[in-house]
């Protein structure tokens, strides 16, 4: 089940022009294995013991970059100063491209909004940004590339809702964020209040502005559309 869940979470990702880390499931008597596992062994020797007991294991693409959760004051001018670059495919709005981002954080938080209506509707994952669920958010499973900032999904996985009173509560939680984010369609909804938390956590940075939360917040609607 797991595998199936990632491997769809993967696929669903790069239907929406969003990059995702690739996984396989490696058979642990293989030569790859082995080679893998020497490696681990000199780093984390408990963990490479621990997977040689088990039959498969799931491997995921390395992917470089910085984490959200990790990004300095020197990352964070470079990005909102970055600008914005053409993205094939983008001239109709489609996907998670916003065709007239004028900024590199402009360009990246509309992806990261897409990304979060996916693991809002699709998944109900709220281990990324905290749009739909009341969590303090992971700004590490969030991974932006060197130089141009795009963004990959990483630890990716979903949760099943298998209880009719938690499903009920969940929904009506998504109906109140959709209704504020159509009624602030020019201005950051307060729900955002919850993303900036987070990077004044993780970054310091005490005012993540319009420039950074409202692409977010379309991007969040927008991807929301394609899902419905």
């Amino acid at each position: 089940v797991c595998v199936c869940v990632c491997v769809c979470v993967c696929g669903v990702c790069n239907m929406q022009g969003l990059r995702s880390a690739k996984i396989r499931l490696l058979d642990t008597h293989t030569d790859e294995f082995l080679s893998l596992s020497r490696r681990l062994k000199g780093i984390f020797p408990l963990a490479a013991h621990k997977l040689s007991r088990r039959g498969y294991v799931l491997v995921q693409e390395f992917i470089p970059g910085t984490a959200l959760k990790h990004l300095g004051r020197a990352d964070l001018e470079t990005w909102a100063q970055g600008k914005a670059t053409a993205i094939p495919g983008s001239k109709d709005g489609g996907g998670a491209a916003l065709p007239n981002a004028r900024s590199l954080m402009e360009q990246s938080c509309y992806a990261m909004g897409h990304l979060s209506a996916l693991d809002a509707l699709f998944y109900y994952d709220g281990d990324r940004l905290p749009i739909i669920t009341q969590t303090r958010g992971n700004g590490g499973n969030i991974i932006l590339s060197p130089g141009d900032f795009k963004v990959c999904a990483i630890d990716n996985g979903a949760n099943f809702i298998n209880n009719d009173r938690r499903a009920k509560i969940y929904f009506e939680e998504c109906r109140k964020v959709f209704r504020q984010f159509h009624e602030s369609a020019d201005t950051p909804a307060k729900q955002m209040e919850m993303v900036r938390a987070m990077m004044w956590r993780y970054t310091g940075w005490r005012a993540p502005g319009t420039g950074f939360l409202l692409p977010m917040q379309r991007g969040f609607l927008s991807g929301a559309k394609e899902i419905v």
